[in-house]
């Protein structure tokens, strides 16, 4: 059995707790500060004077409403976060806050209510990080995507949507509603196999596409189509596998344009060549 400690080798509680005080005050890219229960700011960190330029003795005492865009204060928002945080214990929150010089940034906030041993509040600990630039990035993504949404929904002239790993179709655009006759809510979560002439489907072609574009990547042909009517078109088809970066297979991407003219000139063209080489041949059998 181990030796009980003796007196002078037992950790004190001041030494624990000034090494805790070292360690939040060191934290750079977190503001941490405690309020008390009516929202009064008590401590301050480096990373709150940090990220909202306030020293210690120009914060400290001061209600941390101030941090808040007059219409959060208008709505008593920052009480609201106290209010729910006493409730439940802790509230989170990404809003826009205040710097000392007025400039905004977006925070992600975490306050957590402090409670004694009896569970009485005896305030709240404060968790804020700066994540403007996360945001801005995001921001940036999302109208990307919108603009891209955008065109993609604009094309006419092409069928562009999305199918699940299993075919079923995911997405839909007004190319698609006008090439192949359904909207939006009458095709998605159909089978895509829908667009195939019956003896297509008999042979399992559709799937055979999406074999072939989950092997090698794309698949292309050109061929014929149904419409939602019933009706026959020729189409150029392109199927794409779509994989996220670990390399899972997240659904197909397939893009179809309606070459029914471009068939008939072709038909036509191949049809005059042919009468053209009979009647030569007739020519040259009267000659002989």
């Amino acid at each position: 059995m181990s030796e009980p400690l003796d007196q002078g080798d037992e950790p004190s509680l001041a030494a624990d707790s000034e090494a805790f005080r070292l360690l939040v005050d060191s934290v750079r890219d977190y503001a941490i500060f405690i309020l008390d229960p009516r929202g009064r700011i008590l401590t301050w960190n480096t990373g709150a004077e940090r990220i909202k330029g306030y020293k210690a003795d120009e914060i400290i005492g001061q209600h941390f409403s101030v941090f808040y865009p007059v219409e959060a204060r208008q709505r008593r928002f920052p009480e609201y976060e106290l209010e729910i945080a006493a409730k439940e214990g802790r509230f989170e929150d990404e809003g826009w806050r205040l710097r000392k010089d007025g400039s905004p940034f977006w925070a992600n906030v975490i306050v957590t209510a402090l409670r004694d041993p009896a569970g009485n509040l005896r305030g709240f600990g404060k968790v804020a990080r700066d994540i403007t630039l996360r945001r801005e990035h995001e921001e940036s993504l999302r109208q990307s995507e919108e603009r891209f949404r955008l065109l993609i929904e604009g094309v006419a002239e092409y069928a562009i949507f999305m199918l699940d790993p299993n075919g079923y179709v995911a997405t839909w655009n007004s190319g698609a509603q006008r090439i192949n006759g359904y909207t939006a809510d009458e095709i998605l979560g159909r089978h895509f196999s829908r667009f195939y002439p019956a003896d297509a489907v008999e042979s399992g072609w559709p799937d055979h596409e999406l074999q072939v574009a989950t092997a090698e990547g794309r698949y292309e042909e050109e061929g014929w189509r149904l419409r939602k009517d019933g009706s026959r078109y020729w189409a150029g088809v392109v199927v794409t596998a779509l994989r996220d970066e670990a390399g899972r297979l997240r659904g197909f991407a397939k893009l179809t344009r309606d070459l029914t003219e471009r068939k008939r000139a072709e038909s036509l063209e191949a049809y005059g060549m042919q009468r053209e080489q009979l009647l030569e041949a007739e020519r040259s059998a009267r000659i002989e």
